[in-house]
């Protein structure tokens, strides 16, 4: 209060400070604060007033408002005490009242409640079917599964009303009473009443299978009909499950065969078989189908003019087709478990199968292009049912969907078997029809003489590569023709061309093999009439040589070189017709990728040409080479007198003046003047091979016919100078060409080598022979190293000398063999030398060495003759 008084005397002072003016305070200043006061003083008594009046007001109310709840208050106490009281009695009533009679009542109660539902239900149901009828009829479709959700219930209705008749008639029956004839009495009435639920479920049931065996299903053009289908199918398939456990324990309870209850489900309309009608239904739908649009486009193909074959595949594809537009309108309307895109493929692929098979079962009376077209077909329907329908989840991949007593049984399966087997079959008539008209063009071709002619660049060609591929362009023509007009109902058409491509390879692959025999046939007779040139001939029989003069047979046919033939009966070439063929080869490799891989688009077709046609080029290549190193043998011919009067080795080899030419010379001279002819004849890449081969073939000739000698060395030392003086010879002729790029220059000293270690040799004296020698001619001769080398010792004056007894020539033959031994069981890989000797030391049998008729110009030093084996791969140094 203290505090509110200051704060008023404050507000006064600075009140009355506002009415001073120039410090002093008036009258009238002074008059006017007190009316101010005054009027303040009025106004606060009088809120004062009312604010007192108010309360008193509000206080007078809250008086009277406790008087009343008070007097409330009593009441509630009152009553309180009166439900207290009842509430008393009532507990004792009840704990005093019988708690059997209490049950039953309660149960009275609920039965009682129940009846009056089933009694409203009961009366109702004539009515429902009726009004589930109506809508059925209105819109099958959109009010399909809301009429069969509530058809069940009236018949789950129904069957749970007739199972509990069932149970109080055998409770009846057991304990004798009178209650049995008015319980059958109630399910005769039942019988009658829900008559209109059976008849409703049935009519539910005949919409969904008509919807289902309707073609239209299949085709999807309303989604949610098939839809509605699945779903009350699908619905009724989990029902009977439900059904049939309840059906199993009420009959096991009831002392009944379970078997015997099921049965009676299933011919009750809840118990009716669902998804196997369906997937009937859906089966003959699709068998009807399959026959109308295959007639269907059949006949629109055969207006159109197509061939009848054309005709068929064309309908068979729109099946194809169908089939693909059934997987992706109506088989996402069903569930997975239907199969829906295997059942209408079995359905369809029988009808087709029914339509196509007379095509394959008389491929005889059908034309190429027909055979091509069905069987390309074939492999197009299996490459689009393997997508369609993939193999596997079944045991049969092979087996069709089929309907056995009213079930359909679907086995997955991929490709078509029948289909397959078909198309092979197709694939294998067409491809004797074409290899039949490609090999009589190519017969006729070989049957007319290749006439020779030069180019203007001077090289020898024939018109062989021309005729021969225009045979193929002319099939190759056919076969675009046939996928241009296949191209729009087949999107494999392009595979034709491939074929018809592979089959020419194969041929062009076939005349290279037959050309590469001739030319190696060649070869040999070639090596056959240079053998029977050299002074002592091989005899096959007896595995022996023997004095060109023993044998009456040895033919002496001047200029062999220019054709002719040999003791054996083959037809040695012309060098012009050699040249020509190894230049025909080239012009076959250039015009192969020309003519194939444009005709193709990039793909697996091409694929499959390109890997053939790699076989072809490298057969023409090798073809080409073989042509090059027979070219190089003509030259032999010329040259077999003089390598058989002065073989290397011989007595006149041995004696020949140094200054004089030899038979060495003769051979770089006649071989200089051929390959003079073959740089006009033939591409230097073909020269290059053709100077590999003449100088690989003289430098086997000259090693076989060192070897074939038999004469003794007179003088060894003079023997070995003059293998090193024909080794020089030889490398001073071909390391120029060497240099040119005709040979490696190394390789040329490197291949001469042999010449030298065999100086080395017939200079030693045995058995102290050089360790290198001995190891390079190892390496060189493989197991026959030893029967080289005896053949050797056996000429050399040490040994073959009459004055040397025989005993001490043992010895020294006993040496050379423990000496080599040694040598070869020190090489990591040595070879086992071979234990078979002649029966004199020279000649050698030729097993060993590289001979003319056997091994040919390319090979190497090491390698078997004719009559021989081979040598391991470690005596080829060239």
């Amino acid at each position: 209060m203290a505090l509110l008084q200051q704060r008023g005397r404050e507000r006064a002072r600075a009140s009355i400070l506002r009415r001073v003016e120039k410090g002093v305070l008036t009258l009238e200043a002074m008059e006017e604060l007190r009316d101010e006061y005054e009027g303040r003083k009025r106004l606060a008594e009088r809120r004062i007033r009312v604010c007192l009046e108010t309360r008193k007001v509000g206080v007078r109310i809250a008086i009277e408002k406790i008087g009343d709840a008070a007097e409330v208050a009593g009441r509630i106490d009152k009553e309180f005490e009166a439900l207290r009281v009842a509430s008393s009695e009532a507990k004792r009533l009840v704990i005093e009242f019988p708690r059997s009679e209490l049950e039953e009542a309660r149960a009275a109660i609920r039965n009682l409640r129940s009846l009056l539902v089933q009694i409203d239900f009961y009366s109702s149901i004539p009515t429902r079917c009726r009004s589930l009828r109506q809508l059925l009829a209105a819109a099958p479709h959109r009010y399909l599964k809301e009429v069969y959700k509530r058809s069940m219930e009236l018949e789950i209705w129904r069957l749970a009303l007739n199972r509990e008749v069932c149970v109080a008639s055998h409770r009846a029956r057991i304990g004798e009473s009178k209650k049995n004839a008015e319980l059958g009495a109630l399910a005769k009435i039942l019988g009658s009443h829900f008559a209109d639920v059976s008849r409703l479920v049935a009519e539910v049931f005949s919409v969904l299978h008509a919807t289902l065996n309707s073609t239209e299903s299949l085709a999807s053009r309303e989604a949610t009909h098939l839809v509605a289908c699945a779903e009350v199918v699908e619905m009724h398939e989990l029902l009977q499950t439900r059904l049939v456990a309840d059906a199993t324990r009420d009959a096991l309870r009831f002392g009944e065969e379970p078997a015997a209850a099921v049965e009676k489900l299933r011919a009750s309309p809840a118990g009716a078989a669902s998804r196997d009608d369906a997937l009937a239904k859906l089966y003959d739908a699709a068998r009807r189908r399959a026959a109308e649009l295959f007639a269907e486009h059949h006949l629109r193909f055969a207006d159109e003019d197509y061939s009848q074959t054309s005709a068929l595949l064309g309908a068979a594809t729109k099946l194809v087709a169908d089939l693909d537009a059934t997987r992706k309108r109506a088989a996402p309307c069903v569930p997975d478990s239907w199969n829906l895109v295997r059942l209408v493929r079995a359905a369809y692929e029988t009808h087709v199968h029914r339509q196509l098979s007379p095509l394959w079962g008389k491929t005889t009376d059908l034309e190429v292009a027909d055979l091509i077209e069905v069987a390309e077909w074939l492999d197009y329907y299996n490459a689009v049912i393997d997508q369609l329908d993939p193999p596997g989840g079944g045991e049969d991949d092979d087996a069709a969907a089929v309907v056995e007593h009213g079930r359909v049984a679907l086995r997955p399966r991929g490709k078509s078997e029948s289909f397959r087997a078909a198309g092979e079959k197709m694939m294998r008539a067409y491809l004797d029809r074409i290899t039949a008209q490609v090999e009589g063009w190519f017969a006729s071709i070989r049957t007319r003489e290749a006439t020779l002619r030069q180019a203007a660049d001077g090289q020898w060609l024939t018109t062989r590569p021309e005729d021969m591929f225009l045979v193929v362009s002319t099939q190759i023509a056919v076969a675009k023709e046939h996928a241009a007009r296949a191209a729009k109902a087949n999107s494999n058409a392009n595979q034709h061309v491939a074929t018809v491509s592979l089959r020419c390879l194969e041929e062009l692959r076939a005349d290279a093999a037959r050309s590469l025999d001739k030319v190696d046939a060649c070869v040999d007779a070639i090596s056959d009439v240079v053998l029977r040139g050299l002074a002592f001939s091989f005899d096959e029989e007896s595995m022996s040589f023997r004095g060109a003069d023993d044998d009456d047979d040895v033919e002496k046919t001047a200029e062999i070189s220019g054709g002719g033939g040999s003791s054996s009966g083959a037809i040695i070439l012309k060098v012009e017709q050699l040249c020509a063929i190894a230049n025909d080869s080239l012009r076959v490799q250039e015009r192969c990728e020309d003519v194939f891989l444009s005709e193709l688009d990039r793909g697996v077709s091409l694929q499959s040409v390109q890997s053939v046609l790699k076989d072809v080029v490298a057969d023409y290549g090798d073809l080409a080479v073989r042509a090059c190193e027979a070219a190089a043998a003509v030259p032999f011919l010329d040259l077999r007198e003089t390598l058989s009067h002065e073989a290397p080795g011989s007595a006149a080899w041995q004696n020949r003046d140094p200054d004089q030419p030899d038979a060495v010379d003769v051979a770089l001279e006649t071989i200089d003047e051929y390959l003079a002819d073959f740089r006009e004849w033939l591409p230097e890449v073909l020269v290059t091979k053709v100077s590999r081969a003449a100088f690989e073939r003289l430098v086997v000739s000259y090693v076989d016919g060192l070897l074939r000698s038999s004469a003794v060395f007179s003088d060894a030392d003079a023997a070995a100078q003059n293998l090193l003086r024909d080794q020089n010879k030889i490398l001073h002729y071909f390391f120029p060409h060497g240099a040119s790029g005709l040979r490696d220059p190394a390789a040329v000293a490197d291949r001469l080598e042999i010449l030298r270690v065999i100086a080395d040799v017939v200079a030693a004296n045995p058995p102290d022979f050089p360790r290198y020698a001995l190891e390079h001619l190892v390496a060189e001769f493989g197991t026959d190293t030893q029967a080289v080398l005896l053949s050797l010792v056996s000429r050399h004056p040490a040994v073959a000398s009459t004055l040397i007894i025989s005993q001490r020539r043992t010895t020294l033959v006993a040496q050379t063999k423990r000496l080599l031994q040694d040598v070869v069981n020190a090489m990591p890989d040595g070879p086992a030398l071979s234990t078979t000797l002649p029966s004199r030391f020279a000649p050698l049998t030729p097993a060993g060495f590289r001979l003319l008729r056997g091994g040919g110009a390319g090979a190497g030093a090491g390698g078997g003759g004719g009559g021989g084996p081979a040598p391991p791969a470690a005596a080829t140094t060239s």
